[in-house]
């Protein structure tokens, strides 16, 4: 519903459309299904069944030491999920993983070379904070350009050149010699 606002010394009155939703922590009102953001977790978590494993798990007075021993060693165990699924919800959420539109705006954005690396470091990337995968891939696409400038320099150093003026007048006479097939 609209607010209606009537202006002083006037007849009229305003409807004003500034209504918004209220946050639902619904997953079918999010880019990435399954993530209920007030809530701070997944629908479906790492192992979800692990709290199945422990539910009927009760401590008696009169339980024998050996049974108490592997009780505890369940609860360990089950501890040891919680940990990693606490680590790999960080993990979606430090990187922005997310936010779906905004990978694929920046993936459109990259060039062919910059996708290649960024796919190849997929793997490490867990090790890695978003800043630093960011500074670990643009050393390597700066690799990259630098390997092909050298490349190139080395061409002209092959061709016989020693100056950079000698570069324009040898890229002139190389396009006079090679035409374009296009």
């Amino acid at each position: 519903m609209g607010k209606r606002i009537k202006r002083e010394g006037s007849n009229e009155t305003v409807v004003s459309s500034t209504t918004t939703a209220p946050h639902q922590s619904q997953p079918a009102n999010h880019e990435i299904t399954g993530y209920m953001p007030l809530r701070h977790e997944f629908e479906t978590e790492y192992e979800n069944e692990a709290e199945s494993l422990i539910k009927d798990l009760q401590f008696l007075d009169d339980d024998p030491p050996f049974d108490t021993s592997l009780k505890l060693a369940i609860l360990d165990i089950y501890s040891n999920v919680v940990d990693k699924r606490l680590a790999r919800r960080a993990f979606v959420l430090e990187h922005g993983l997310l936010d779906f539109k905004r990978h694929m705006t920046a993936d459109k954005a990259r060039g062919r070379e910059e996708r290649e690396f960024y796919n190849a470091l997929k793997g490490v990337s867990r090790f890695l904070d978003s800043s630093n995968l960011q500074t670990v891939l643009d050393g390597l696409v700066k690799e990259e350009e630098l390997r092909k400038r050298i490349s190139v320099l080395q061409e002209y150093r092959r061709n016989g050149i020693r100056s950079f003026e000698e570069v324009s007048v040898y890229e002139a006479e190389k396009k006079h010699l090679v035409p374009n097939t296009f």
